[in-house]
């Protein structure tokens, strides 16, 4: 499925937080959980503190979820957007459930509470 229209500023912006959490979920031993919302804590993962603070305006909102599995650790990244009235949700997976990996790429989520 396509995913949202989003401007080259906005991709990069999404492109960037995902490679610096992934960066910095790669030298911790336990990966971060951050709820929805939590700027200051995506920030303190490496996110630049300019995407953190337009990501509001633009409708979007990113949380990580960690997990502690049979098989070891891993996070999700969740990046959800609300444009032009539809709800979407990225997923970025890293770790050894891969099982996840399915999940990842854009989706339209059918229950906007279901946003992160």
């Amino acid at each position: 499925m396509p995913g949202p229209t989003l401007t080259p500023g906005e991709e990069g912006a999404i492109q960037a937080a995902i490679a610096a959490i992934t960066d910095a979920q790669a030298a911790r031993e336990r990966p971060v959980q951050v709820l929805a919302d939590d700027g200051a804590a995506i920030v303190a993962l490496g996110v630049p503190e300019a995407v953190v603070a337009a990501a509001g305006p633009a409708g979007f909102s990113f949380a990580v979820d960690e997990y502690d599995g049979p098989a070891g650790r891993g996070w999700t990244l969740r990046v959800s957007l609300l444009r032009d009235g539809v709800a979407w949700r990225l997923r970025h997976h890293v770790g050894p459930e891969t099982w996840r990996d399915g999940e990842n790429g854009w989706t339209v989520v059918t229950d906007p509470r279901g946003l992160a």
